[in-house]
């Protein structure tokens, strides 16, 4: 009787064994439409009176970002000010008009403008504004950066 080499049943095991799938929660969204201007460069006691109680924050280096409304809206402060905020709208159609409802200029010509990012430099008091989209013609997310780049 012959043996098999028992690396022949680990390259078995490998090849053939199920891999578990890790499930990804979907990112929350909100309807809300937040003014950004309401939140951007304000302290941690301004926006959470205006967005409420954050979820969850964390540290990352100099910078602290915190979620609110369950993680549809993302703050990082820098300098004890919101720097970025990203509002992950929900049912928002990717057009130039998509930053109007959260009370940014939509008439301004965008810096770069593709078929899944529309990017303004330098406007309306912002280094940056750029709306991301999703496959299917939705938005993904509204980001607008005070400061830092």
């Amino acid at each position: 009787m012959k043996h098999s080499h028992p690396l022949r049943w680990l390259a078995f095991l490998v090849c053939f064994w199920p891999i578990p799938t890790v499930a990804q929660t979907p990112q929350p969204r909100t309807v809300e439409e937040i003014k950004i201007r309401q939140v951007a460069n304000q302290d941690d006691t301004t926006v959470t009176r205006y967005l409420g109680q954050p979820a969850k924050c964390e540290r990352q280096g100099a910078r602290v970002k915190c979620l609110y409304k369950g993680g549809a809206v993302e703050v990082v402060f820098r300098d004890a000010k919101a720097d970025w905020v990203t509002v992950y709208p929900a049912n928002l159609r990717f057009a130039l008009s998509a930053i109007e409802p959260y009370g940014l200029p939509k008439d301004r010509k965008p810096t770069e403008a593709g078929p899944r990012q529309i990017r303004w430099a330098n406007i309306d008091g912002f280094v940056s504004v750029a709306v991301q989209a999703l496959p299917g013609g939705t938005v993904d997310y509204v980001r607008a950066q005070v400061k830092t780049p």
